[in-house]
């Protein structure tokens, strides 16, 4: 794991390219071994990650209490959900780079998206707790429950991308159709796969 210090000059970075300062490039290391250490932004994610796992398994419970996959079978599926949600959104931007002339940025794209998937991942759960804590002592497990904590997970990823956006406007420039196409087509596939992969191992929560 990388020590802190590092982390938060990543994270430092981060927080100039969004506020439009290119200086923020900076504080990546965008060659192959810089791409490769992007990766373990992941291990940083972890405390958080368990504990949605911990949250999602708590209302797969609830949902099923008769049968569903065991604690570790439960677990497994997730893990995979995990991988996938790193993997599919750097194979997308991936593509992107290729077909519009974007290669000369395709490593400061892989190694920024990595290391803003860290604040955006604490984000998600940090908010997502004791909204659900609350909604679920004012209204129990209805829809109320469900469409609140919907709303409010919509509202992290309006933010995300509004913050993304910024970020790819320092690092990208040029057109915003560009910019739209790069994001647009990234979130898209990872909510995509993402949510048929959760289907189709059988972890969603209706």
């Amino acid at each position: 794991m990388l020590p802190f210090h590092d982390v938060s000059h990543h994270l430092s970075g981060l927080w100039l390219l969004i506020r439009g300062d290119a200086r923020g490039l900076s504080a990546f290391d965008i060659s192959d071994k810089g791409v490769a250490r992007s990766f373990l932004a992941i291990l940083w994610c972890l405390p958080a990650i368990v504990a949605g796992w911990m949250f999602k398994r708590a209302e797969y419970a609830q949902a099923h209490p008769r049968g569903g996959d065991g604690v570790l079978a439960f677990a497994g599926k997730m893990f995979l959900v995990e991988i996938a949600q790193w993997i599919v959104p750097v194979l997308a931007i991936c593509l992107v780079a290729v077909a519009f002339g974007l290669r000369p940025l395709l490593r400061t794209l892989i190694v920024t998206r990595n290391w803003f998937t860290v604040p955006l991942v604490y984000a998600s759960y940090v908010t997502a707790f004791p909204v659900s804590l609350a909604l679920g002592s004012l209204f129990g497990a209805g829809l109320v429950y469900r469409y609140g904590l919907l709303a409010v997970m919509l509202a992290v990823l309006v933010g995300a991308v509004l913050l993304y956006w910024r970020l790819l406007t320092t690092v990208v420039g040029g057109s915003p159709w560009l910019r739209a196409s790069l994001l647009g087509f990234t979130v898209l596939t990872e909510l995509v796969v993402v949510s048929w992969l959760e289907t189709s191992l059988g972890v969603t929560v209706a």
